[in-house]
C-alpha cells in the first residue's frame, strides 16, 4: 500500500479531511447500564458455579438478558471474564479480539449480564460511535457516568465512587487505533484498582502491550475462534432451524456465529436450497450473496446494496441514492432485515456483510456503486455545511468512509490486516526519523525538520509497524508555542505566518495548514491550507503533517 497525494476536488482522495481525520477521526454514542436496585432471590451461575442474585432491573437490562437466551458455548471465555470480578490480582485489562461476526459483541453482551447479577457495574461504550480523540472519548463516558467536566481525573473518580467491581467494556475497538496510545500510558493509569478494562475488537492487541514491563501480569488477552459442531447446532435450534437444516448450516458456515445466522435466514425462505462447500475465508461473502438473492422485493434488494456504500444510512441519504422511492419507506424495509442494527443517528449494516454487498455492487455493477456513492458524498457534503458542531465528527467519519483511498480506510476503518499504532515519539526514535526524512526530503528540508525536532519534540508522532519499528512520522504544532524567532529557520512555516498576519481567522475558528507530505512510491502531495470550522478555540492554529513511508 502506498499514501496517495491528497486533493480538494477528488473524492477518492485524502485531502479535504485530512485535517478532520487528525482532529476528530471517527463516530459517537454511549450506553450505560445501571447496576440492578435490588435482590429478589438467589440462583446459580452456569459458569462459575456461585450463587448470584437475581436482582429487580430496568427494561434493558431485561432486553439485554433475553438477547443472551441465543447466545451458546464460549463458556471458557465467560468464565475467564468473570474472574476479573475477582481479587486475586488479575488482569486490569483484557482483550478480546476475533474475525468480523465472530461473535464478541455477543460475548460483551451475556458477561455484561452475569457481571450485572453479581453485582458488579458495567459501562459499555461502542466505539463505531465515538469520537476517537481524548476530547471525544473523555465526553461520552463522563456523561455515561455523570460528570460534566472533560478532565480524566474527575472520570476516574467518579468510577471509583460506584463501589465494588466496575468494568468498562469498549466494543469494536479495532477503531480506536489512534487512540490506543493514550488510554494506555494516560486514561487506564488513573483509574483505581477497582475498574476493569475490556477491549473487544478484529485486531490482536499491539506489541507495546506485551512488551511494555509495567503491564506483565496485567494485562490479558483473548482469541475468538469459531463454534464447535455441538455449538453451532445449539445455535441454529435456539433460533428455530430444524435438526436436519442445522446439520447442513454447520456444515457450510464453518461455526461462524454471523455466518449460521445468514444460512438459518436463507434456509427459512428456501429450504430446498443446495448449500454447497465454501472456502472458510469465503463464508461470510458466499452466504451474504445467498442472503441477498433470497429478497425477493427489488426495492429492498436496492436498498441493501446502496447502504452498504455508506458508514450509516439515513433517510436523507437513502432519499438521495434511490430519488425513485419514498425515503421513510425504504428506511423501513431496511430496519426490519436482521443484517440492520438501529442506532441514533441511522441504521447500521454489519461490517462483514457490508463488505460483501458492497464488494459485489462493485465487481457486478460498478456504474450503479459509483453512482450511489456519489449520490451519498453529495447528500453528506450539502447536510456538512448546516450540521451543528456537536455532529461534525460524525458527518466527518462519513466522509472519510467514502473515501476509498486504502490507506485512509485502513487508517480509520481497519480490516485487520495490519497493525499500524500511532504514539509519541521518543528519544530513541531520532535515528529513524531522520532516515525517512533523509531518504525523501531535500537537504534544506531536512534540515528544517531536524531543528523542529530539536526545537519540539513532543510535537512529533510516530507510526510503528507490527516489528514495532518506525514506519513514519508526523508534527503538529500549535502557533501560540511557536517563537517568532525560530520562523526564519522555516520558510514554509514563515508564509504560513505572514498569511495569518496578513488574513486573521475569525474568532472561534482555527486555520490548520497541511505541509507537503512525501510516501513511499509516489510524489509530492500538494500543500493545502483550509480553514477548520469545528473548534471553539479563538487561538489560531496551525499543524504541519508529514505521514512517511506510512505503509509498506
Amino acid at each position: 500500500m502506498s499514501v496517495v497525494a491528497p486533493s480538494v476536488t477528488n473524492t477518492g482522495d485524502v485531502a479535504g479531511h485530512l485535517e478532520a481525520a487528525i482532529l476528530f477521526l471517527s463516530v459517537v454514542n454511549v450506553c450505560l447500564s445501571r447496576r440492578f436496585d435490588g435482590a429478589s432471590m438467589v440462583r446459580s451461575c452456569p459458569y462459575t458455579g456461585k450463587a448470584v442474585p437475581n436482582m429487580v432491573c430496568r427494561v434493558s437490562d431485561l432486553l439485554a438478558e433475553r438477547a443472551t437466551e441465543t447466545f451458546v458455548g464460549r463458556t471458557g471465555e465467560i468464565a475467564d471474564l468473570l474472574g476479573l470480578l475477582e481479587d486475586d490480582g488479575g488482569p486490569l485489562v483484557m482483550h478480546v479480539h476475533g474475525a468480523a461476526g465472530i461473535g464478541k459483541s455477543s460475548l460483551l453482551t451475556a458477561f455484561a449480564v452475569l457481571a450485572r447479577a453479581q453485582g458488579s457495574t458495567v459501562v459499555t461504550l461502542d466505539c463505531r460511535v465515538i469520537e476517537p480523540t481524548p476530547r471525544g472519548f473523555i465526553h461520552e463516558l463522563g456523561a455515561a457516568v455523570g460528570v460534566a467536566t472533560g478532565a480524566v481525573d474527575d472520570i476516574a473518580g467518579r468510577l471509583s465512587q460506584f463501589g465494588g467491581r466496575v468494568v468498562l467494556t469498549l466494543d469494536t475497538y479495532e477503531l480506536f487505533g489512534l487512540l490506543d496510545t493514550w488510554l494506555r500510558q494516560v486514561f487506564i493509569p488513573a483509574l483505581s484498582d477497582n475498574v476493569r478494562v475490556i477491549l473487544a475488537g478484529r485486531e490482536p492487541p499491539i506489541l507495546t502491550w506485551n512488551l511494555a514491563p509495567e503491564w506483565q501480569g496485567l494485562f490479558g488477552a483473548m482469541s475468538l475462534e469459531p463454534l464447535n459442531d455441538e455449538e453451532a447446532i445449539d445455535l441454529l435450534t435456539r433460533t428455530g432451524v430444524t435438526e436436519s437444516d442445522s446439520r447442513r448450516i454447520k456444515r457450510i458456515a464453518k461455526g461462524h456465529p454471523l455466518a449460521l445466522k445468514l444460512a438459518a435466514s436463507t434456509i427459512a425462505e428456501r429450504p430446498e436450497l443446495d448449500l454447497e462447500e465454501i472456502a472458510i475465508p469465503m463464508v461470510v461473502h458466499e452466504l451474504t450473496r445467498l442472503y441477498l438473492a433470497e429478497i425477493d422485493d427489488p426495492l429492498t434488494r436496492r436498498a441493501v446494496e446502496a447502504s452498504s456504500v455508506v458508514r450509516r444510512s439515513t433517510q436523507s441519504v437513502l432519499g438521495a441514492m434511490l430519488m425513485d422511492a419514498a425515503p421513510r419507506d425504504v428506511y423501513e424495509r431496511l430496519s426490519s432485515l436482521q443484517i440492520m442494527e438501529s442506532g441514533r443517528d441511522g441504521l447500521v449494516m454489519h461490517d462483514a456483510v457490508r463488505e460483501a454487498v458492497a464488494a459485489a455492487l462493485k465487481s457486478s455493477d460498478p456504474a450503479r456503486h459509483q453512482d450511489c456513492r456519489r449520490a451519498g458524498w453529495r447528500q453528506l457534503r450539502s447536510e456538512v455545511r448546516t450540521a451543528a458542531i456537536a455532529d461534525l465528527w460524525c458527518y466527518t467519519a462519513d466522509m472519510l468512509y467514502m473515501i476509498e483511498n486504502p490507506v485512509i480506510r485502513e487508517a480509520f476503518f481497519p480490516s485487520g490486516s495490519q497493525q499500524l499504532t500511532v504514539e509519541p515519539a521518543r528519544p530513541e526514535d531520532e535515528g529513524s526519523v531522520m532516515a525517512i526524512v533523509q531518504r525523501h526530503e531535500r537537504p534544506h528540508a531536512a534540515e528544517a525538520i531536524e531543528l523542529w525536532w530539536k526545537r519540539a519534540p513532543h510535537a512529533f508522532h510516530v507510526i510503528r509497524d507490527g516489528d514495532h519499528g518506525v514506519a513514519g512520522f508526523y508534527c503538529m504544532l500549535d502557533s501560540d508555542s511557536v517563537a517568532r524567532s525560530s520562523l526564519a529557520d522555516d520558510p514554509i512555516v514563515a508564509a504560513w505566518f505572514a498569511h495569518l498576519a496578513d488574513d486573521p481567522t475569525p474568532n472561534g475558528r482555527r486555520l490548520f495548514c497541511l505541509d507537503d507530505g512525501l510516501a513511499k512510491n509516489m510524489g509530492r502531495c500538494r500543500p493545502q491550507c483550509r480553514p477548520h470550522a469545528g473548534s471553539t478555540s479563538n487561538a489560531s492554529t496551525w499543524s504541519c503533517a508529514q505521514f512517511l513511508d506510512a505503509c509498506t
